[in-house]
């Protein structure tokens, strides 16, 4: 699985209550995609694990205020 640092799109900080209400929105809308593993969501930001790669999860985010950042790849070592 990868670690995914998302960023929400088209916020205003002003917003106060609507962007703590919307951001609720968003977080619900990251738990429902098959596969993602939410590790922390703020109105701003999210990070979670995905098993995919970035296209995969780019697609499945079309249409939402989540923009992907950044994607750190997990890798297994084995010590001999």
């Amino acid at each position: 699985m990868n670690f995914v640092l998302l960023w929400r799109r088209g916020l205003k900080v002003d917003a106060g209550d609507q962007t703590q209400a919307d951001g609720k929105e968003q977080a619900a809308l990251l738990r429902s995609i098959p596969g993602v593993v939410v590790h922390r969501v703020s109105p701003y930001f999210a990070t979670l694990f995905f098993p995919g790669d970035k296209e995969q999860l780019e697609g499945l985010l079309t249409g939402t205020k989540w923009m992907t950042v950044h994607i750190f790849e997990q890798r297994k070592y084995r010590l001999q």
